[in-house]
């Protein structure tokens, strides 16, 4: 019977692989990692211009999934994007993350990551930086 499995044969001329023996599966004592799993280590920047209040629910719910917000406050109103901050300031600190002003000029911009993100160096520092050079 043996000796008829190996003649036969797929539509390609391969031969099957012989079945996994039970003995050598069971004496594995070791934990299966999936390897596809590196999608999951990616770190994510959502840029984020607000068009009304009620698109930052989509800005917190990017927070929640430990993703970064980049928000562009250009042509927003002052008192929305006042509500804005506040509301995402408080998604950050409640999940342990960070947020940071990284543009002052007319055009505000913001910065806002979870837990799992740091925000390193500040606005006044690279502006110097930037300025010692010109």
């Amino acid at each position: 019977m043996a000796e008829e499995e190996s003649d036969e044969q797929d539509d390609y001329g391969f031969t099957p692989a012989p079945a996994a023996s039970n003995a050598v599966s069971a004496g594995f004592g070791g934990q299966v990692l999936n390897m596809n799993s590196s999608a999951s280590n990616k770190q994510e920047v959502v840029l984020f211009r607000p068009g009304s209040f009620n698109d930052t629910s989509k800005a917190a719910d990017d927070l929640r999934s430990h993703k970064a917000v980049i928000v562009n406050m250009e042509n927003v109103d002052k008192a929305m994007a006042r509500r804005v901050v506040d509301v995402l300031s408080g998604c950050v600190y409640a999940g342990g993350g960070d947020g940071m002003k990284i543009a002052q000029s007319g055009q505000s911009a913001y910065l806002f990551c979870p837990h799992n993100m740091d925000i390193v160096g500040d606005l006044e520092t690279l502006q110097a930086e930037v300025e010692s050079y010109i």
